[in-house]
């Protein structure tokens, strides 16, 4: 599995918060991860999760484990986002994945 890849962060999501067994992954920054996907469920801002990987990872995880929030935290992630991209650092292609999502 490629480092970093969608299923690659999938996994890391399940095993950091323990629905998964460690698999051919990094875990040396679960108990970060954890406490961010905490947060997001928790109706926090996270802290990071900037990646496009990472967040399709996180709208699978929650189809998968938390549907009736996937919407909700979508809208809440792309709040995020717009919150912290600046013309410098315009984050469009993770604002446009979030986007598409709540526009299916």
């Amino acid at each position: 599995m490629k480092k970093f890849s969608v299923d690659y962060w999938l996994r890391h999501y399940e095993y950091a918060m323990g629905k998964s067994e460690k698999d051919d992954i990094d875990t040396s920054n679960v108990d970060w991860t954890k406490n961010n996907i905490t947060r997001i469920l928790n109706d926090e801002m996270p802290y990071g999760m900037t990646g496009t990987n990472g967040a399709i990872a996180l709208i699978k995880y929650l189809e998968i484990y938390h549907p009736e929030k996937v919407q909700y935290i979508t809208k809440r992630m792309l709040d995020y986002i717009e919150s912290i991209q600046t013309p410098e650092k315009p984050l469009k292609k993770v604002h446009n994945f979030y986007k598409s999502v709540l526009d299916a």
